[in-house]
């Protein structure tokens, strides 16, 4: 599993394993690979996207989403990877957010207002 010491190595660790797509009030995230997961210590059977950036200040810092996150539903959708999270974004415009996040094997809720 990959340590980091600082916010700005793991930031620095997710930019450089793929190119982020797709955002949601100050995130950015891409597909979630198998060496992601492997890498983070997740199980591969974990789907979704994972949060490659978030903005300081936006909702989703202060909702609690970190670099690192995976987010694997959006209001109770599976999101299988960008696509699909981009489409679930689309149907749920101007709606609060209830994400279910994994965060190095630990699986939560947060709850995003718009």
């Amino acid at each position: 599993m990959e340590i980091f010491s600082s916010r700005l190595q793991r930031e620095s660790f997710f930019r450089k394993r793929g190119k982020s797509r797709g955002t949601l009030d100050g995130i950015s995230v891409k597909d979630l690979t198998l060496a992601d997961a492997q890498q983070m210590g997740i199980s591969p059977k974990i789907r979704g996207v994972l949060v490659s950036r978030v903005r300081e200040g936006s909702r989703a810092e202060r909702a609690g989403l970190q670099v690192g996150d995976v987010i694997m539903q959006i209001n109770r959708k599976q999101i299988a990877g960008v696509d699909s999270y981009k489409e679930t974004l689309k149907g749920e415009k101007g709606k609060s957010l209830v994400l279910l996040i994994n965060r190095h094997g630990q699986t939560f809720f947060i709850v995003i207002n718009r």
